[in-house]
């Protein structure tokens, strides 16, 4: 890296003993090999990278205070994701260009109902998680764009798979099987539960405690195939 830049991510994560290895370098501009005794002068640029707060783990010991200070020469603040929605549709379309150059295909854009889940979304795991997402869809999509179905079920969860959630967390209990509303079935989240039991009739009746033949009579009142279009 020498007389260019180096970039050191999750900065925070250092243990004492490169703490100081890495305060060394930056104080001395040089460094040693391994297994040599001599020191070797460098010119460089170092940006570090961490999602902790810094002065936090300095005042609990666990951050060299004077590290601390010769990496904050200049500090940029990047917003969490949530709190930059804007953001999201460019990186979302960076995210589809990547894909179709990597899987070959011609995806364009993600649908109304996708994109509204993805707007609501919190995003705890900021850009990385969203780049999984769209690399999720890339293997279930199989149009020109993303459904809503082709989404991870963490962002298309209703509150009908929250439902099918509990039932399956604690068993088919009479209890479970009284808290469970019918009305709640909507032909989205029948689209998701088909979606996540491959389209199998009956084991969608089993986690809403229904015959399989009511999934159908559910399908056939949508309008929706019973077969999933490939």
């Amino acid at each position: 890296a020498d007389q260019g830049t180096i970039f050191l991510d999750e900065i925070g994560e250092l243990t004492p003993y490169m703490q100081v290895k890495l305060l060394r370098v930056l104080q001395e501009r040089e460094i040693e090999r391994v297994g040599d005794s001599t020191r070797i002068k460098i010119d460089i640029r170092i940006i570090a990278a961490t999602h902790q707060n810094l002065l936090d783990l300095t005042k609990e010991g666990k951050f060299r205070e004077d590290l601390f200070y010769r990496l904050k020469v200049f500090p940029i603040n990047v917003p969490p994701l949530r709190n930059r929605r804007d953001d999201i549709p460019y990186l979302i379309n960076h995210f589809i260009q990547k894909g179709n150059k990597r899987e070959n295909k011609k995806i364009s854009k993600v649908s109304t109902a996708g994109m509204k889940k993805i707007m609501e979304h919190s995003w705890p795991g900021n850009i990385r998680e969203l780049e999984n997402a769209i690399e999720h869809a890339f293997v279930l999509c199989n149009s020109n764009q993303i459904e809503l179905a082709d989404l991870p079920v963490e962002l298309r969860e209703t509150q009908m798979e929250k439902i099918v959630n509990t039932f399956n967390q604690y068993g088919k209990t009479d209890q479970m099987e009284s808290n469970y509303q019918p009305h709640s079935l909507t032909r989205e989240s029948l689209i998701n539960l088909l979606n996540d039991c491959g389209w199998n009739k009956a084991e969608v009746g089993r986690r809403i405690n229904k015959s399989r033949t009511a999934v159908w009579k559910y399908m056939k009142k949508w309008d929706i195939p019973l077969q999933r279009k490939p």
